[in-house]
């Protein structure tokens, strides 16, 4: 093969050096009006560079990005948790709202987009109650009597029980109830992720085409706690409810836990959440990428462990 490449490369610098022979053959002065017009393209090139400046400047030092999304050098600095993931390739954002300061373990899986599995639920739902089709006062849901693994799945369900053990038939029943378009726009108008719904109605958020970073998990449960998108206050505060894990002291945790599963092997998990009082609140993101045993539930321990380590 490096005999075809070395070929290959000798080959085209002939054509090339021919392809310069004749250029310079034919060459001919430029004439006063050509000169001008170099010189406008020459002007306009370097006042665009001006103009994009800072933008460069901020990705030269080495702010992440994700589609838009910067988070300025100063409010960030490196979270040493690496001895909780046990050489496990994953991230963890974690932000502090009340000093706008971020903290963030492997800042380039922070800013790279995975599938949401079932931390997708939470906007699942929001949207739902958008759409009417559950509403704060009755969230339920029948059975269809579809035998299903988990013993817990084999019932009727309200949002707070499909949320709490992760039922997958409920989610996907609000959704074809809401619709295609009605999820679209609405995923739009909130900033979710690459928000590409083209893997189906009933799997586009598993291991399929809806993608989202850590980073972006965190900013849209900051967006969704202090309901930025300005949605009925008692909407959001049913889907706060439904993710209620615990309290101690005083300090309340709100979090979901999603899997990727793919030829039977996890490979992607995530556990995000938030944690308050009646004075503070902290948002975290924790997500785990490998070829086998990235589970929610690993990703739920790391977080704990750090909160707990931290006081919250």
């Amino acid at each position: 093969m490096q005999h075809h490449f070395f070929y290959s490369g000798l080959a085209d610098r002939d054509s090339q050096l021919k392809q310069r022979i004749h250029q310079i053959a034919s060459y001919h002065p430029l004439t006063f009006p050509q000169k001008c017009r170099n010189a406008f393209i020459l002007l306009t090139a370097v006042c665009f560079f001006i103009s994009a400046a800072p933008f460069l400047s901020l990705q030269a030092a080495g702010a992440p990005v994700e589609d838009g999304i910067f988070l300025p050098e100063p409010s960030v600095t490196e979270l040493k948790v690496s001895s909780l993931f046990q050489e496990r390739d994953g991230s963890f954002v974690f932000y502090d709202p009340q000093t706008e300061h971020w903290q963030i373990y492997n800042r380039e899986l922070a800013a790279r987009r995975s599938s949401p599995d079932s931390t997708y639920k939470i906007y699942s739902a929001l949207a739902a109650l958008q759409e009417g089709v559950i509403t704060p006062e009755d969230s339920s849901r029948q059975w269809d009597r579809t035998e299903h693994f988990f013993a817990a799945w084999n019932q009727d369900q309200t949002l707070r029980s499909a949320m709490q053990y992760s039922v997958n038939w409920y989610f996907q029943n609000l959704d074809r109830s809401t619709g295609y378009a009605s999820l679209s726009r609405f995923f739009r108008r909130i900033g979710y992720g690459n928000q590409d719904l083209s893997g189906g109605l009933s799997s586009f958020w598993l291991e399929s085409s809806l993608q989202i970073s850590p980073q972006e998990q965190v900013l849209l449960l900051k967006d969704f706690y202090q309901n930025t998108w300005g949605l009925p206050q008692k909407q959001i505060d049913t889907v706060k409810d439904s993710l209620y894990l615990t309290e101690y002291h005083g300090r309340r945790l709100y979090g979901k836990t999603g899997t990727g599963i793919k030829d039977g092997k996890e490979i992607n998990g995530w556990f995000i959440g938030f944690t308050e009082t009646d004075a503070d609140v902290y948002f975290f993101a924790v997500n785990l990428q490998a070829s086998d045993n990235a589970s929610g539930q690993t990703a739920g321990e790391i977080a704990l462990s750090y909160l707990q380590e931290m006081g919250l």
